[in-house]
C-alpha cells in the first residue's frame, strides 16, 4: 500500500494508518438538506427509523472560541481514493479552549461543508455527495433546528468527559463518505471535504432555578389537589 496525506477540517493534513471495523447499527447521513445545511427531513426521519435519536432541548451556537481540535486520521478505502464511493475514518478529540467549565452535555454538531484550496486548487465537493456515518451507539444523535421557513437537522456526537478549561473530550471517530472520486492536490495528496461544525450544549439549571422549578411543582400538586 503507498503512503498519502489527506486534508480535513481546517486543512489538517493527516498520516493515514488502518483501523478496525465500524460499530454496530451505522447510518449513512449525507449533508442534502436546504443549501446543502444538515439533513433533509425524510434522511433525518428514515436515520431516526434506524436507532438514531432526536435530542432536545439542546443551546446551538458558535463553536469558535470554545472548542478546539485534535485529529488523527487512520484509515481510508479504497486505495487510491479515486471512486464513486469513498470512506475515511479520523479520530477527534475535542478540547475546551474556553476560560469556563462546560455544566451539562456538550455536542459537537456537523451543520455543513466548506470549500478552501490546495496548492492553488479548489477543493470543491457536492454536499449531498458527502456524508457521515453515524451510530446511536456511539453517542450520536439528530438536533433540528428551526430557521427561517425551513426545519434543520444536524447530526451531532456528544463530547464525553468535557468539562473545564483545557480538558479535552474523550476520542471518537469520525467516519467520511464521499461519494465521488477525492481530488488530488498536489500529487498524491487527497483532500477530504471540510466540515463545518458548531457548539451544542444543554446546561445543567442553577441551583436557585431548580429551586423554583420544584417549587412551582409543589405549588401546582397542591392546587391539583385542592380542586379534586
Amino acid at each position: 500500500m503507498s503512503r498519502r496525506t489527506f486534508a480535513g477540517l481546517f486543512g489538517f493534513a493527516l498520516l493515514i494508518a488502518w483501523a478496525g471495523p465500524a460499530a454496530a447499527t451505522p447510518v449513512n447521513v449525507f449533508f442534502n438538506g436546504p443549501s446543502g445545511y444538515g439533513m433533509s427531513e425524510n434522511s433525518a426521519l428514515a436515520a431516526n427509523s434506524q436507532g438514531i435519536p432526536f435530542i432536545a432541548p439542546v443551546v446551538f451556537g458558535t463553536a469558535e472560541s470554545y472548542y478546539g481540535f485534535d485529529q488523527d486520521l487512520r484509515s481510508w478505502s479504497p486505495d487510491p481514493p479515486t471512486i464513486s464511493d469513498n470512506r475515511a475514518t479520523s479520530s477527534w478529540k475535542v478540547k475546551n479552549i474556553s476560560t469556563e467549565s462546560f455544566n451539562g452535555t456538550s455536542y459537537l454538531v456537523f451543520t455543513h461543508i466548506g470549500a478552501y484550496a490546495e496548492s492553488g486548487v479548489p477543493i470543491e465537493y457536492h454536499p449531498d455527495k458527502v456524508g457521515l456515518e453515524i451510530d446511536a451507539d456511539l453517542a450520536w444523535s439528530i438536533l433540528a433546528v428551526h430557521g427561517g421557513q425551513n426545519m434543520y437537522y444536524y447530526p451531532m456526537i456528544e463530547l464525553k468527559n468535557l468539562d473545564g478549561p483545557e480538558d479535552f473530550s474523550d476520542a471518537f471517530d469520525v467516519k467520511y463518505i464521499v461519494q465521488e472520486p477525492l481530488i488530488e492536490a498536489p500529487p498524491s495528496y487527497y483532500n477530504l471535504p471540510q466540515l463545518m461544525v458548531s457548539r451544542g450544549f444543554t446546561p445543567i439549571p442553577e441551583p436557585t432555578t431548580a429551586m423554583l422549578f420544584a417549587a412551582g411543582l409543589l405549588l401546582l400538586g397542591a392546587f391539583r389537589r385542592h380542586h379534586r
